[in-house]
This record gives C-alpha cells, structure tokens and sequence, in this order.
C-alpha cells in the first residue's frame, strides 16, 4: 500500500458482524466462487476448510482469535473514506505481536508464491496502528510423502512447534510445513473434524495428480501432441477458487469508451514507428523499415542535434513526419529512439495491431506468440525501454497501464506479451515471483470484462490460478457477454451448474 494512502479507524471483527455481513450480501458478486466446470468440488478443496477449523482451534491456547477481519476506512479520489474488510485465514494477538496468518493446503508449493503477498496489505494497514506485527505462513502439503523440503512435527502444543524463519524482498515471515496426517488425527481425536475418511480421498487425490504432472511432462519431453494424450491428461482438475471483482457497470462503460477515443486517437499514430535496418555513420545517413510506408530514409539531424541515444542498426524509432526530398524521396524528421518507460503506451499500441479475433497470436491455447515484423518490434522496444532499469520500474510501468489504459478485449494478448516476450528479457532475480506477482495484481484488481476475456481463451493463469483447468464464471457475467459466444463456449457452459437457467434465460 502506498505509504500516502490516508486510511483510519483500523479494527478487527467478527465474521458474523452485521457491517461485515451487509458488506458479504452487498457484494455477492464480488464474493462468488468460480467453481470446476466438472461439478463436485475436489477433496483438497473440501479438506482444507476443515483444516481451517482445526488451525483455529489449535491457536486458541496462544491467543487465536475469532476477530480476524479486518476493517478499516480508506480515503478515495474523491475524498471520502469507504469501508473495506481483508479477511484473514487466522489472527494470533499475544498483546505484544499480533500475528496475521494465511493457511495453504495443497498438493502443489505453486500455492506459496502468492501467500505471503496475500498478507502484505493486511500488514501494512497494522502498520499504521504502530503495533508490531508479523506473517505468518502454515502449509500442509499434501503430497508430504515426497517433499523434497523440511516437514515440521506437529506438536498438539502449538508453543513447541519450531517454525522456520524467511523473507520477501527483505520482510520476514514464520513459516510452517505440516504434514496433513498428524494433524488431522488430533482434528478427529477432539472432535473437530468428524470425516475421517476425508484425509486418505485427499491424498489419494493428491498422488495422482502429481502421477498426472509427471506423466505429462514425459508426453511433453517426447514432443507427443496433447490430441493423443490419454483422455484423463488432456483436462484434469483442481480445486476451486475464489476471487473478488466489482465495479460499477455504467462508470467502467464510460470509462471504456473515453480509453477507446483516446486509444483510437493514439493507434491513428502507429504508423510512425520503424525498424533501423541500415546506418552508414560516416554519411550520416540510414534507412528505416516502417510499417505502413515500406522503406525510408533518414538523416542523423532528424535525432536533433545533441540526442540522448545515437541511432544504430536494429533500433526502433519513432518518427514526426515524413518530407519529400530535392530528389524526389522521403526522408524522416523528428525522429527519437524509443528508450523511456513513458514510451510503453506506444510500445503496447505495436500490440494492438494484432489483438483480433483471428489473430494468431490465439492459435495456440498457451498464448505462444506468432512471427513477423511487428513481434521483433515488440522484443526490440522491449528491450530498449527496459535495459539496466530494474524490476521494480518494469512493474510500475506494466501495472499502471493494466489499472489505466489496457482495454478488456485486449488482456490476453497483453498478458501473452508479458509471459513470452518481457519477462525472459527483464533483468530479476526470481522470474516467477516476478511473474506471479503481476498475476495477483491483476487477480486482486479484476474487471467483469477482464475475467470474461481470461474464461473465453481459458487463459486462467494470467490472474494467478491453475492453468489447463476450466472453472465457472459467474452467470451474470455471461449474460451480459453471450454475443461472443460460439458453438463451442456452449458446449463448455452446459457443464456448468447453472447450465439449465442460462439456457432458459
């Protein structure tokens, strides 16, 4: 959270208090869970929300408590303070810390990315308050059989339990790696969880989703084609998750179509923009590759006279204009080297050339992007505008243009961008994390229009969940995008578990 957010009133609820609970009805929505396409929910779903009620009642005797919401009142752009909840998985106050806590139970640590950064927020709203707090992280691992890393011991006595200590970007956490047995036994001996055949579905469930991972890697390994997998490969499950979105329709309609005039305005220059394909230094002279106008040339002047960046081979420009010269020729003028962070805006105007339907950018599921003049480009600027400048302005940069510029229709192709062409390209010391992290931006600051766009190329990944996998939408939302919609999105609604009202609709 930007340290000059204004926020007040900072405090922990109930989940069954009645401004909560008003705010979980207001905001249905918001709170729906995008469900398996295949009906029944999976077991590590159904397991981990009885782990969640052992975790808590084992953090009693230390000081777990049952206010784990928190509330807190945020000043908006037109200055007036709203109401917003974080909800915790659980809250540890022994008066001196207070301990804010996320709980993961999987079969995969692909879940680990994204959780600490869960809790960042949370932790910089307590920060205001001045009372010291901490993260921390318990995950129970499913495939516990085959960990490669530590497995904690449980202990009853959650005061003898040794956590390892680790850090993100220099903050630290406790972290915590369960074995699911041990406490699940102690669940079921006091009562807490009475499903005691629970646990063997779930890592029975488990074990062969990683035999599937594996399998799949070796089919991948051996360049066999997905078509000829064994049918249980080509869409295997996972578990549900939940997500949250809301806007108010009719100001994001209006807010689209000023972006669409702007942008309009904006594409009208594309056009200037070119590839330097020769420069002859002693002349002073070169030519450059446009994309509209073929071949032309330019003086060494056109940069001005004192340019930050000398023109070389291989660089893209943009140009003003193009003159005529004494023989009969065009020549560029106003020419500069895209190499700024505010060049990004026309670097992504390069990208939505190719955001059509037909665009074969989409041929493949995966979103692998296909050849031609305009992806060099892409590479090219990319690494012009981005060279020595860090991780961090690279991600400034991508995630201001998702929350102010980057139109519905276009996420996927932007998205496509990042995964194959930046991100490879950016200089960083974790790339996943890197990536990951973009991906929960966008999970945590989704549009309807947004996660339509990520359902109709089932591009789920993108906003940071188990790819390859089909998952519900809310209906509403396909309603109000049903002209999109070909033969083939229905076959995949009528999986759906409100299949019967959409048709009937």
């Amino acid at each position: 959270m930007d340290p000059r957010t204004k926020i007040r009133n900072i405090a922990f609820l109930d989940p069954s208090d009645p401004g909560y609970r008003k705010f979980v009805e207001e905001s249905r929505l918001a709170n729906m869970r995008i469900r398996e396409s295949r009906g029944n929910r999976a077991y590590s779903d159904l397991i981990s929300e009885q782990f969640e009620l052992a975790v808590r009642e084992w953090l009693k005797p230390v000081g777990g408590t049952e206010k784990r919401i928190l509330s807190y009142e945020r000043l908006d752009r037109n200055q007036k303070y709203i109401t917003r909840y974080r909800e915790l998985d659980f809250v540890i106050d022994d008066r001196d810390c207070i301990y804010l806590g996320e709980l993961k139970v999987s079969f995969s640590t692909s879940l680990l990315r994204r959780a600490y950064r869960q809790l960042s927020e949370a932790m910089d709203v307590l920060g205001r308050t001045g009372k010291k707090v901490r993260a921390v992280l318990i995950y129970i691992n499913l495939s516990h059989e085959n960990a490669g890393t530590t497995v904690n011991r449980f202990d009853p006595d959650f005061t003898k339990v040794q956590f390892m200590h680790r850090s993100v970007n220099g903050r630290p956490y406790d972290f915590l790696h369960l074995s699911p047995v041990e406490i699940f036994q102690w669940a079921c001996e006091n009562d807490i969880i009475s499903d005691i055949g629970l646990l063997e579905l779930a890592l029975e469930e488990a074990r062969n989703r990683q035999s599937d991972r594996a399998s799949k890697r070796d089919l991948r390994s051996r360049n066999i084609p997905e078509a000829e997998w064994p049918p249980r490969l080509r869409g295997n499950k996972s578990s549900g998750k939940i997500y949250r979105y809301g806007r108010n329709r009719t100001a994001e309609s209006q807010i689209a179509f000023r972006l669409k005039e702007a942008l309009g305005k904006r594409n009208a220059r594309i056009s200037r923009i070119g590839t330097i394909t020769a420069f002859k230094h002693e002349r002073g002279m070169g030519e450059v590759r446009t994309l509209s106008s073929g071949n032309l040339l330019f003086r060494v002047e056109s940069f001005g006279s004192d340019p930050s960046i000398l023109p070389e081979r291989g660089m893209v420009i943009a140009y003003g204009r193009k003159i005529v010269t004494e023989g009969g020729q065009f020549s560029l003028e106003g020419c500069r080297v895209l190499s700024s962070t505010d060049d990004f805006e026309l670097l992504m105007s390069l990208l939505t050339m190719e955001a059509s339907p037909n665009s074969p950018w989409l041929m493949d599921r995966k979103g692998v992007l296909g050849g031609g003049l305009t992806l060099e480009m892409l590479k090219q600027t990319t690494l012009q505008i981005f060279a020595g400048k860090g991780e961090q302005r690279f991600m400034d940069t991508v995630l201001h243009y998702y929350d102010r510029l980057l139109l519905d229709d276009h996420f996927v192709h932007f998205c496509s961008y990042l995964e194959n062409i930046a991100l490879p390209l950016i200089e960083t010391d974790d790339r996943d994390m890197l990536e990951q992290t973009l991906y929960c931006h966008f999970f945590a600051n989704i549009r309807p229009g947004v996660l339509f766009q990520v359902w109709k190329h089932a591009a789920f990944r993108y906003i940071a969940y188990t790819d390859g996998v089909d998952y519900e939408i809310p209906m509403e939302i396909i309603l109000q995008n049903r002209e999109q919609l070909n033969g083939a999105h229905w076959e995949r609604i009528a999986q759906y578990s409100y299949s019967q009202v959409i048709h009937q609709s």
